[in-house]
């Protein structure tokens, strides 16, 4: 069985509301409901990003397939946005698990929130929760505009 769910423009909270919605409709009689609601949570943390930190219209995708589901996420940023998405991931997903749990905990402790609102726990919950299996890379677009790429792959259990 192979489906898909594509969005591609303006993000806003309406539009994730509604992705939301497809998404948990969408039917594969094997994915057991704890693996839909850890898609969906990683689906909604990758769209809040985007949102938050992107510019422009956003790319998103779902697929579900034989090996498993695939979420991709991709939007534009600023350069320094861009590298702190690739930082961020790369060293939540070199953290063991007691280094990642010490990490999510002084980071709901220390109070501090980013300059567009973010405090750093979603990419840790993502990577606490599946593992290590978030990937982020960043291509140069234009002078002062990086294209982001996040992406997900959650092989069946």
């Amino acid at each position: 069985m192979k489906s898909m769910v594509l969005f591609e423009g303006v993000l806003n909270g309406d539009v994730r509301v509604n992705l939301l919605g497809v998404l948990h409709s969408v039917k594969d009689p094997n994915i057991r409901q704890g693996e839909l609601k850890k898609l969906c949570g990683v689906a909604l943390e990758l769209l809040d990003n985007a949102q938050r930190y992107g510019s422009g219209p956003i790319a998103f995708q779902w697929n579900v397939h034989e090996e498993g589901y695939c979420i991709k996420v991709v939007n534009h940023a600023s350069k320094e946005d861009a590298n702190r998405l690739v930082s961020a991931v790369d060293e939540a997903n070199k953290l063991g698990p007691e280094e990642l749990k010490a990490k999510l905990m002084e980071e709901l402790t220390n109070g501090k929130f980013g300059d567009k609102g973010g405090a750093g726990l979603g990419l840790l919950q993502i990577v606490s929760r599946t593992k290590g299996k978030l990937k982020a890379t960043i291509h140069h677009s234009e002078e002062t505009i990086y294209r982001c790429e996040s992406t997900f792959n959650l092989k069946r259990a």
